[in-house]
């Protein structure tokens, strides 16, 4: 899953949203419970104070004769956090009565002189310093002076404590369910678009000859794609056809008639006729030339044209030893077996037959020729086929590159040829969208170097 992919983006999104609703989600629900658990955590205070006052033993002047015991270990565990206290109001505001967990220390005195509430909370600290809750009342008999402040006191920690509880669970199980998540947006955007990774499969074996056209069972999304790219191909193909077809009629209708000139113009023994002879020849060159080129230009576009590039230079390495079979000349060369070349097997054998010739006509004892697949990083671009051509012969100065691409132009003239042979390759090699080098070879003479379309 490539970062600029559809994929990467989709699985983004996917994942990005999730995080956040689920970030958003376990906010929600630790504020949630912490209100829950603070509530609940009131309302036990409110019940421990009803439970207190309930379990005094009154006497009849009004004064407190004794507490019954609180059922909960942590008002007798010293110091815990939750106490309780009874405090008689009045001159000298003494604690009568407190919890075993309060040891020495008291609760401050929430209630006001002229204070008209009978009850309240209060947020305060103990005698730890820690912060607590407590919930207080006035009670006392209807018939007596006598009141007294009941209060009891619950530590905050508590609430904090079990809200980290909680969300650490809750963030472990949305950690959980977010990877789980993150998993299935992968599995679901792989297999949602595994029938695109399919089309461009398919794509790929058309350009390279292994197929004429997408089959397959698509998707409702995909379908039309497919039958527009269908569509597409055999509009290219029959495109293709019909020019070929027009080439060969204009070869036709325009080659018989230079013929039947040439001819005549033969049995003219008269300047004349040797003027209009070499005019023709001159005519019927360039017909070829351009419809050549014409054509070659068309197959170069072709979808599915394809050469197995091992084959075809081995065989023209061949032909260069046999010919050469006089001259003490070695040819060696190195190509990869899968090397294959995204053209028409006759362009290549144009190409590398020219250049072998060439490296042997000049060449003196030594030619060495260098195929290799270049590959790309980036995996939709098939890479180039580089060619290196080298020989140990004379060499061609840099002003005498330039002037031996041209048409008909040779470096030197007592050398056979015609000197179409290194125009011919760039021809080829420009139509194919590639690149052609002269340059010093390192064993002395010249160096071609060309980058051909690879499959």
């Amino acid at each position: 899953m490539r970062v600029r992919s559809l994929a990467f983006r989709l699985f983004l999104a996917a994942s990005g949203w999730s995080i956040v609703l689920l970030l958003l989600g376990g906010l929600v629900l630790s504020n949630l419970y912490r209100d829950k658990v603070q509530s609940s955590f009131e309302k036990s205070l409110e019940l421990y104070l009803e439970n207190l006052i309930a379990k005094v033993n009154w006497q009849d002047d009004g004064t407190i004769l004794g507490v019954g015991a609180i059922t909960d270990p942590r008002f007798d565990t010293i110091l815990s956090g939750w106490y309780w206290q009874i405090r008689q109001l009045g001159a000298d505001e003494d604690v009568i009565f407190a919890s075993r967990s309060l040891s020495m220390d008291t609760l401050v005195n929430p209630v006001q002189k002229n204070d008209p509430n009978v009850s309240g909370t209060v947020v305060h600290f103990g005698p730890r310093g820690e912060n607590l809750r407590s919930v207080w009342q006035l009670a006392g008999l209807a018939d007596s002076p006598n009141r007294y402040l009941f209060m009891v006191a619950g530590n905050l920690e508590d609430i904090d404590l079990e809200t980290r509880d909680f969300r650490r669970s809750v963030i472990s199980a949305l950690a959980i369910l977010g990877f789980a998540l993150m998993i299935t947006a992968y599995f679901q955007i792989r297999y949602g678009l595994k029938p695109l990774r399919s089309i461009g499969d398919r794509i790929s074996a058309i350009r390279a000859g292994r197929a004429t056209k997408l089959e397959g069972d698509f998707p409702t999304e995909i379908q039309p794609l497919a039958m527009e790219l269908n569509e597409l191909v055999t509009s290219n193909t029959a495109i293709i056809e019909r020019a070929r077809t027009h080439v060969g009629n204009l070869a036709h209708s325009l080659k018989t008639p230079l013929s039947v000139i040439s001819n005549e113009a033969r049995q003219l023994d008269s300047p004349v006729g040797k003027k209009i002879l070499k005019q023709s020849e001159m005519m019927l060159i360039q017909i070829t030339h351009h419809l050549d080129r014409a054509r070659v230009a068309g197959q170069a576009n072709v979808i599915g044209a394809i050469t197995e590039v091992s084959s075809v230079a081995q065989a023209i390495k061949r032909t260069m030893e046999r010919l050469n079979t006089g001259r003490e000349i070695a040819i060696t060369m190195s190509c990869p077996e899968d090397a294959q070349f995204a053209g028409e097997r006759q362009d290549l054998e144009e190409i590398l037959g020219n250049l072998f010739e060439n490296a042997c006509k000049w060449g003196e004892t030594r030619v060495e020729v260098t195929i290799e697949k270049i590959t790309m990083q980036d995996v939709n671009s098939p890479g180039y086929l580089q060619i290196v051509v080298d020989d140990d012969g004379p060499g061609v100065s840099p002003g005498e590159r330039e002037r031996m691409m041209r048409r008909g132009a040779r470096s030197d003239e007592t050398k056979p040829g015609s000197g179409l042979g290194l125009s011919i390759v760039a021809e080829l090699v420009d139509l194919y969208q590639g690149k052609l080098v002269l340059a010093n070879a390192p064993m002395g003479g010249l160096r071609v170097e060309l980058k051909l379309p690879a499959v």
